[in-house]
């Protein structure tokens, strides 16, 4: 019975401490006029290349300002697969609603585009 409310207690914060999407510091789930937003996820066929995450929610086009961070710091959230990032987005608050696909050479862009709860 411990173990069961102690997992329970676990599973409550866990939901609380992630309720939140920080793009450069900044909370886009507090801004009333962000309704919308479109996340890159853009992977290279490349194995020395590292896959890449960004976030557009109408800021300006700045690389050090669509980046997904931690609510303590600035550094980038990191992310293992396209399944986490979805998984990221979804937990916080946002509805997935389009994507769409793009290979140019060897890049592989996906956009993802999220509608706020």
């Amino acid at each position: 019975m411990k173990t069961l409310i102690a997992t329970a207690f676990f599973m409550f914060c866990a939901t609380i401490s992630f309720s939140q999407v920080y793009v450069a510091g900044v909370n886009i789930n507090e801004i009333d006029s962000v309704k919308v937003c479109q996340l890159t996820y853009s992977t290279y066929r490349s194995l020395a290349a590292m896959d890449k995450i960004s976030i557009d929610y109408g800021q300006p086009d700045k690389k050090a300002l669509n980046r997904i961070t931690n609510k303590t710091n600035t550094e980038k959230v990191k992310f293992n697969s396209l399944g986490h990032v979805l998984n990221y987005m979804e937990n916080n608050g946002w509805v997935h609603y389009d994507s769409q696909s793009l290979v140019i050479l060897n890049e592989s862009e996906h956009m993802l585009y999220f509608r706020k709860k």
